[in-house]
């Protein structure tokens, strides 16, 4: 998406196609967070202000989604299968790794979207 389409937003009260980026990478934080035991917090401190453009957005995307990669592969099996406690109750950290794809995909399919409404055909999804 050009940087002047990223505050696009396909209807009113809809999220910007940055506002989807800040919200993943966002999300992503607090996995990351729960996943180290430091509980559930939602307000990771990303906002328009923090990261106001694409090269600040494509910056924190790239960090946090390196730090996941970076938490998962440092995690044992028993790691993995302890319980969490999150907003929905007990979870282990492989249930929340689902959660979390699913999560993604949907929003990947929304930025999708935005591009298509833009006349942009979307790079190959792998």
């Amino acid at each position: 998406m050009p940087e002047d389409r990223y505050a696009f937003k396909p209807w009113e009260g809809s999220l910007s196609f940055a506002d989807h980026l800040r919200h993943i990478a966002s999300v992503e934080k607090t996995l990351i967070q729960a996943l180290r035991g430091g509980g559930w917090v939602w307000d990771q401190g990303i906002t328009a202000e923090t990261h106001p453009n694409r090269a600040a957005i494509e910056a924190l995307l790239r960090e946090s989604g390196e730090a996941l990669r970076e938490q998962i592969a440092s995690m044992t099996d028993e790691e993995l299968t302890r319980s969490i406690s999150t907003p929905w109750g007990e979870a282990t950290p492989a249930d929340l790794l689902v959660k979390w794809m699913v999560h993604e995909a949907h929003h990947r399919g929304q930025l999708y979207l935005h591009l298509r409404l833009c006349g942009i055909t979307p790079p190959e999804y792998h």
